[in-house]
This record gives C-alpha cells, sequence and structure tokens, in this order.
C-alpha cells in the first residue's frame, strides 16, 4: 500500500531529523553557530557540522550538529533541548520547517491510505 509507505517515510524523516529525540530534565535555550567543522566526501559539495553555543545560567555550553548540511552559516541561531541538571547533555532541535514537512507527509500518507480501503 502506497499509503502505508508515504506513513513510513515521514515517521522515518521525523527520527532521522531529531524529532523524537528527548534529554532528561529538558529546557531548552537559544543558541548561535560559532564554527563549522567541513567534512568532505569525493564527488560532493562540501557539508558541515555546526558548533552551536548556548548559555545557561551564565555558563556557555558548545553542542555539535548530529547531521551535516550545506546550509548551516556562522550566526545561524537554532533552539537547543538540555538537560537543566547537566547542560552538557544536549542537542539541536529540529528547524519548524522539518515539522512541516513531516507533517505534510503524515497527512498525505492518511489521505492515500483511507483512499485505497
Amino acid at each position: 500500500m502506497p499509503g502505508l509507505a508515504i506513513l513510513a517515510l515521514a515517521i522515518f524523516a521525523a527520527a532521522l531529523s531529531g524529532m523524537f529525540k528527548r534529554v532528561k530534565n529538558q529546557k531548552t535555550a537559544t543558541g548561535s553557530v560559532v564554527s563549522l567543522e567541513c567534512k568532505n566526501e569525493s564527488g560532493e559539495p562540501s557539508k558541515y557540522y555546526a558548533y552551536v553555543e548556548f548559555e545557561v545560567n551564565s555558563v556557555v555550553y558548545t553542542v555539535k550538529s548530529r547531521n551535516r548540511s550545506t546550509s548551516f552559516y556562522t550566526g545561524q541561531k537554532f533552539k537547543v533541548a538540555y538537560n537543566s541538571k547537566d547542560p552538557n547533555d544536549a542537542f539541536i532541535k529540529p528547524k519548524p520547517d522539518s515539522y512541516i514537512v513531516v507533517a505534510i507527509l503524515l497527512i498525505i500518507g492518511i489521505i492515500v491510505t483511507v483512499k485505497t480501503i
């Protein structure tokens, strides 16, 4: 069924982007990209890991992005989720457009599934 395949794709995309990721005692802060680490693979355009600094109780922490991207740039803002008891336990939250893409895939998957039943 194509609808189920689309639903599976939506769930896979959500998991890949980190939408299901959580940390204990989770809080959020806004951080900024302070540096980029280039990782080139032959035949591909340059992709970068972003290092994002965020502040908790006047202490600055840094978190590295899970995924590489060609669209990271210094000064870019991200929401960071962190453990309020250990801010070193942190990750960069997916951008809002990731949620929109997954929501559209879910809606299409549900419509196609219902239409084929």
